[in-house]
């Protein structure tokens, strides 16, 4: 696989994973693809939104749905490029 890995695990909130983090991990592969794999709760809808458009801006990220992904982590992932699906995964809109 020629893509950097970016995990998105825990609640989205400025105690969990945060926007800041994402930001970080997206600008340091600016041309590159990514897979970002994501095992989520939800949380915060605002830090969601806009993650959502930070991944929609690089333009090249598929999201791969782990475990269970909910809430506001479903709203980030629209913005990717291509959404996979674990065959094991729950995903709760």
């Amino acid at each position: 696989m020629n893509e950097e890995i970016i995990d998105v695990i825990g609640v989205i909130d400025g105690y969990g994973y945060q926007l800041s983090v994402l930001r970080y991990q997206l600008n340091r592969c600016k041309s590159k693809k990514v897979r970002c794999r994501v095992n989520s709760p939800g949380g915060s809808i605002n830090e969601a939104l806009v993650m959502s458009q930070l991944i929609a801006d690089h333009g090249n990220v598929t999201i791969q749905f782990m475990g269970m992904v909910a809430s506001a982590a479903t709203i980030m992932a629209f913005g990717a490029k291509r959404i996979e699906a674990n065959e094991d995964s729950m995903w709760l809109c």
